[in-house]
């Protein structure tokens, strides 16, 4: 698995961005549990040479122009390291956002809502953000400044504990933590696959 940074795009060459539809990666989203008419609408397909190598990767657009990469041989960053941010509301509407860590846990967010599992209210006033990555973790924070309600989706892992811990310490009294909705699960495709395989 090679992991790709920024520092790294070099080593990439004869990129073609187009649409999601290697059988593979539709099989690793859908082991994932995740709706693959969903898949298809968020993410595209990147096809590269790395050291001289035939890739592909799902793709996921971040707002820098960059593509977070989840590939059988590759996974990281293609372009600039940024946050996802999705908007669905406009100026006269509630500032209210939904987080999460991955864009994976966004997509399983999408299914269960398809899914009848997860329901939200007047849907189209809020924002997703996906955080993409840790080291966005400080820009992140002046973004939820424009914000009067935060609904955290973040996982129970290390990432998702500390940044629970940044945000509910910066922004107490906005952040509605949804953990509640998925535990005991450790995050929302964990929940998303249980549900599944008719364990929860």
């Amino acid at each position: 698995m090679y992991n790709i940074k920024e520092e790294s795009i070099a080593l990439i060459n004869n990129v073609r961005i187009g649409k999601l539809n290697d059988a593979m990666l539709l099989s690793y989203i859908m082991s994932r549990g995740i709706d693959c008419d969903i898949a298809k609408q968020e993410c595209v397909e990147l096809q590269y040479e790395l050291y001289g190598k035939p890739c592909n990767s799902i793709g996921f657009l971040n707002n820098s122009g960059g593509y977070m990469l989840n590939g059988i041989m590759t996974k990281g960053c293609f372009g600039k390291q940024d946050m996802t941010i999705v908007g669905h509301r406009n100026e006269h509407e509630p500032a209210c956002c939904y987080l999460f860590e991955d864009y994976l846990m966004y997509l399983s967010f999408l299914t269960l809502r398809k899914m009848g599992v997860l329901y939200i209210e007047a849907e189209q006033s809020f924002d997703y953000i996906i955080l993409n990555s840790a080291t966005n973790i400080p820009k992140l924070l002046s973004i939820l400044n424009r914000y009067s309600s935060i609904h955290s989706f973040l996982g129970n892992g290390k990432v998702g504990q500390v940044l629970n811990e940044v945000i509910t310490g910066a922004f107490s009294t906005a952040v509605q933590d949804e953990m509640s909705r998925y535990l005991p699960h450790n995050n929302l495709n964990v929940y998303l696959r249980n549900i599944m395989l008719g364990k929860t």
